[in-house]
This record gives C-alpha cells, sequence and structure tokens, in this order.
C-alpha cells in the first residue's frame, strides 16, 4: 500500500482541520493551544491558496522567513505559528523535514512598565472596594509584586517593623527580609 493510501485511510473522510483538531483533542492540549494551531495552519493555507498538505519543504521555510522577515512577528507569536505547523507537519501530515527541526525562536525580552507616581495614585483611586485599595498601597509602598504581596505573612511585616535595619529585597523567593546591615545604598 502506498504512503497516499495510507494517508487516505488514517484520514477516513476527516478534512485535514478536522483531523488536526482530533489530534490536538487527544494529545490534550489547551483549547487556547487548539485554535491557536489551527488559526497558523489555515494561514499557511491562505498564503499559499492551497491545502497545507500540498505544500513543499521550501514553502514552508519560505513561509516562516515571511513572518519573521515581512510580518515581524514577535517571539510569542512565532513559536505559536510554528509550534502550530510543526504540530500539523510531525502529527497530522507527517513529513520528516529539516525546517521544522531548524528554526528557533528567540526568547521574548521585556521590560515591566513602570508607572509614574500620578498613575500609581489614579490606579488605586478607581479600586472600588477599600481592601484592594489597601492591597495596593501596600504592594507599592514595599515594591513588592502581586505574588510576594498574596503571600506576604504577618510575621514578616512584624519583623520588618521591629528592626530598622532590616534590607528586604522584592523576589519571589520565600524569605525576602534580610536580618543584615543596607550596605548597597
Amino acid at each position: 500500500m502506498s504512503k497516499k493510501n495510507n494517508e487516505q485511510d488514517r484520514h477516513d473522510g476527516l478534512t485535514l482541520r478536522q483531523q488536526m483538531s482530533r489530534d490536538l483533542q487527544l494529545l490534550g492540549r489547551a483549547k487556547r493551544t487548539h485554535d491557536g494551531y489551527l488559526r497558523e495552519v489555515c494561514k499557511l493555507a491562505c498564503h499559499f491558496g492551497l491545502s497545507p498538505d500540498q505544500r513543499t519543504q521550501q514553502q514552508v521555510a519560505d513561509y516562516l522567513l515571511y513572518l519573521i522577515n515581512d510580518k515581524q512577528f514577535a517571539p510569542g507569536s512565532l513559536k505559536v505559528a510554528y509550534s502550530g505547523i510543526k504540530f500539523f507537519y510531525t502529527t497530522t501530515c507527517p513529513r520528516d523535514w529539516e525546517v521544522l527541526k531548524k528554526l528557533k525562536v528567540p526568547k521574548q525580552k521585556t521590560l515591566p512598565t513602570v508607572l509614574t507616581i500620578a498613575e500609581v495614585h489614579q490606579l488605586i483611586a478607581a479600586t472600588q472596594q477599600h481592601h484592594n485599595a489597601a492591597l495596593l498601597w501596600t504592594l507599592y509602598s514595599l515594591a513588592l509584586r502581586l505574588e510576594e504581596g498574596i503571600n506576604l505573612q504577618l510575621d514578616a511585616i512584624r519583623e520588618f517593623e521591629r528592626s530598622t535595619s532590616d534590607c528586604w529585597q522584592p523576589t519571589s523567593r520565600r524569605n525576602w527580609l534580610w536580618s543584615q546591615p543596607c550596605e548597597s545604598y
């Protein structure tokens, strides 16, 4: 039996989109992953105007370069596109293509947004409930991240109040209060 007949038997009357959807579900992919991967393979098909199973390795490589160079996809968007296309050509419509092994998506480097004092006051003033405003004031005044504020223990606050020479360093580590003199300031 030829490779083409095996593919036809495997799909058993389902469209490629339906087969890919089933493959994603069988492998337990999340709904957002499922939708994103299907969307990206659909974009690939629309770009060339033909079914993705009729694409060549060179066309897929050209499409990925188009996303990188012409569309200037951000690393996160490029990763979704690449992963969806890779899933299609490794699981739904298997191909042993080098292009699916070559692409390296750069890590996304973003800086946190820093609010001005006026913006912080505006944000806190916009809260509807007093306990939310108190939480935001605590986070802001102690320069804590949200997770650190949520995990903040009353003993740590009392220890901070007792000692005037404590240094605190806003990190996600458990012990963010250091009982040593502040030499870095």
